[in-house]
């Protein structure tokens, strides 16, 4: 089993997703949690839009500078995918589509069904479901009303979403929300 992170807002403070690796802060919880599912034998990997490759903001080395400020502060992670292209370009491992997910099953060596996807917006709960994939939203700024009102498991925070998988060892999976919160900024349709 792997739980795969849409990174920013999940694991750290959105940034805008500056190349600067010292305005990266985890998540208060990110440590603790990550630590949690490693002891229990998960695997751990990242999932990133970072379409400030593909519009020249951002060179690759300033990112992979970043994802190593990422891993000294939370651990090393058994597989990063990262999406360098623009919304425009259509290609097929921008979330919401699959690719990135299918990419890092293929890497672990997992059939797509035993893959957790934990990410802030409907798109990362699209990805999931069109991959195969289990998916539990944990609403934040960019969470819309209608992507908390489909999302088929939404936590609270990081911890409870640590709670729906260690609750979930070993049995067949079925929808669970520990709570419905209400996202801290944005209604639907703005």
């Amino acid at each position: 089993m792997a739980v795969l992170f849409d990174c920013d807002g999940t694991l750290i403070e959105t940034t805008a997703s500056s190349g600067d690796p010292d305005a990266i802060t985890p998540l208060p919880a990110a440590a603790a949690v990550l630590a949690g599912l490693r002891a229990l034998g998960y695997r751990t990997g990242i999932l990133k839009n970072q379409p400030e490759i593909g519009r020249g903001l951002l060179a690759w080395h300033e990112v992979e500078a970043a994802n190593r400020r990422i891993e000294a502060l939370l651990g090393s992670f058994d597989v990063w995918r990262i999406c360098p292209h623009t919304r425009d370009e259509g290609c097929p491992c921008r979330i919401p589509k699959p690719g990135m997910i299918l990419s890092a099953a293929a890497k672990l060596g997992l059939p797509p069904r035993n893959i957790i996807v934990i990410g802030t917006t409907g798109r990362d709960m699209v990805a999931a479901a069109a991959a195969g994939s289990r998916g539990i939203l944990i609403p934040g700024a960019s969470t819309l009303r209608a992507d908390i009102a489909v999302a088929k498991e939404v936590a609270q925070d990081l911890h409870q979403a640590l709670e729906l998988i260690v609750g979930s060892r070993g049995q067949e999976r079925s929808p669970r929300r520990v709570s419905r919160p209400r996202p801290t900024s944005r209604a639907a349709g703005a």
